[in-house]
């Protein structure tokens, strides 16, 4: 999101509701939220707390437990509104994500943002390591409060013909030929720890299977992150996209209306997009 207002004047001018942000939570929050001027930071503004909750496998006199919370609100270049989540609970991350929603419905019923498309190429990137390290990154869902478990289930790349390539791989490297991988547990792969190995691939398409648990719905969510068939385009240019297929289990099938669960998934899989641009620097 982008505005040229300054972050204390949207601070002073929102008027967001935030009475029912721990509904269906076997939890609460242990102070209002409201956000603030961080001391250190003038141009920070956070909201920090604790959320409280009962354990249930412990004696009633030690069964409650606080977990921290903290939300921060900043302007970085060009005009960019950047949100932060520090947490490690589960409940606190619900609860961030729903103050996190209700803040962008008031910055942009005020005017102060606009919902915006930018479009990331496959040239965007500083180098081919960089590029490898961005959809390597979509396997790290620790910010994820719906998916549980990862798996890299597919690769797709060619090596660049303008590196020079060691020894061990030029049985590979035929000129414009395609590899892909398919199969269980890639990100297993040695050559995907290695650095060389980074920088002499252009890396253009990665598949991740989700594992998620909704409301007792057990099943998964295959996702492929690429470049739209970039390798196929000379000069090799494409544009970063996402497609998401749902496996259709028995659980999956007892739900009334699977396009709800889907436009849930999915949009867990644009948190995510968000998330990785944004540490990327690349919005």
């Amino acid at each position: 999101a982008i505005t040229e207002t300054p972050i204390s004047e949207i601070f002073s001018q929102i008027r967001p509701n935030f009475e029912n942000i721990t509904d269906g939570l076997q939890a609460k929050l242990n102070s209002p939220v409201v956000f603030s001027s961080d001391p250190d930071q003038p141009g920070l503004f956070l909201f920090s707390s604790h959320v409280e909750k009962k354990d249930p496998t412990k004696h009633i006199a030690l069964n409650t437990i606080w977990e921290p919370i903290k939300i921060t609100y900043q302007k970085i270049n060009g005009g960019f509104i950047l949100n932060n989540v520090e947490t490690n609970s589960k409940d606190a991350k619900i609860i961030a994500n729903r103050i996190n929603t209700i803040i962008k419905e008031e910055l942009l019923e005020h005017g102060h943002i606009a919902d915006q498309t930018t479009e990331i190429k496959f040239s965007d990137f500083t180098s081919n390591t960089e590029r490898v390290n961005f959809l390597l990154s979509f396997n790290n869902i620790a910010s994820s409060n719906i998916f549980i478990k990862q798996d890299i289930k597919g690769l797709k790349y060619i090596f660049d013909e303008t590196k020079e390539i060691p020894e061990i791989y030029k049985d590979r490297t035929e000129k414009d030929l395609i590899i892909l991988f398919r199969g269980k547990k890639l990100e297993g792969l040695r050559e995907l720890s290695e650095d060389l190995f980074k920088e002499i691939i252009l890396l253009e398409e990665i598949t991740i299977s989700y594992n998620f648990e909704i409301k007792g719905v057990k099943s998964n969510l295959s996702v492929r992150y690429d470049f739209s068939d970039a390798l196929k385009i000379r000069p090799i240019e494409g544009t970063f996209r996402s497609q998401a297929y749902l496996h259709k289990n028995y659980y999956v099938k007892q739900v009334r209306k699977i396009a709800d669960l889907e436009k849930n998934l999915n949009k867990e899989v644009e948190r995510l997009k968000i998330e990785k641009l944004q540490k990327f620097g690349k919005i």
